[in-house]
């Protein structure tokens, strides 16, 4: 099978997922900084934000922690993969209370190949804040995965179920978008 480029933001029109007003404030509604009822990260990411904690978050305030090891393990040697692993419950509430929230800079957004929904992803931060996430057909979110060592992601390629994501050195995360937590 041969591979296909990846996409990258010169290859891609960017869809911004920022719903600011002109002014640069949140939308009327969305969450404004963290407040107490207002954690569910549907809201956060409908205001452009996301939780500053490793997990990967679904609708409906369920969540399950997240272990990345950032690229900052194999720099210089760029290329190198992306360990990720999923761990136990994570409570969202809790995790946003403590961390806050951060925004979501978009990078890429990009059809699955069997037309269910989308792929986006980008960073945060200082630079080191990498996250992506899975939108349904409809552009719901149905996860998002924040990551505060894996750097920027800038670009995804397909290849059978899985998505071979790469960030801004160059490092590789390959998901298999077939598993039960990545669905």
């Amino acid at each position: 099978m041969a591979r296909r480029p990846y996409v990258t933001p010169a290859l891609f029109h960017t869809v911004g997922r920022h719903h600011k007003s002109a002014a640069g404030r949140a939308a009327p509604g969305a969450c404004e900084g963290y407040r107490p009822d207002c954690h569910d990260h549907r809201d956060l990411w409908a205001a452009g934000e996301m939780p500053y904690r490793d997990g990967l978050y679904r609708p409906g305030d369920t969540a399950v922690e997240l272990h990345v090891e950032g690229p900052g393990a194999y720099h210089p040697d760029a290329g190198q993969p992306i360990p990720f692993r999923l761990g136990g419950p994570l409570d969202v509430a809790l995790a946003v209370a403590e961390d806050g929230v951060a925004e979501a800079y978009p990078n890429f957004d990009v059809c699955l190949p069997d037309g269910t929904g989308r792929m986006t992803g980008g960073g945060s931060g200082m630079g080191n804040v990498g996250w992506l996430a899975r939108l349904g057909a409809d552009g719901s979110l149905r996860w998002i995965a924040p990551m505060f060592s894996a750097n920027p992601f800038i670009g995804v390629r397909y290849e059978g179920t899985s998505a071979i994501f790469v960030n801004d050195w160059r490092n590789l995360l390959t998901l298999d978008l077939a598993d039960a937590h990545l669905i």
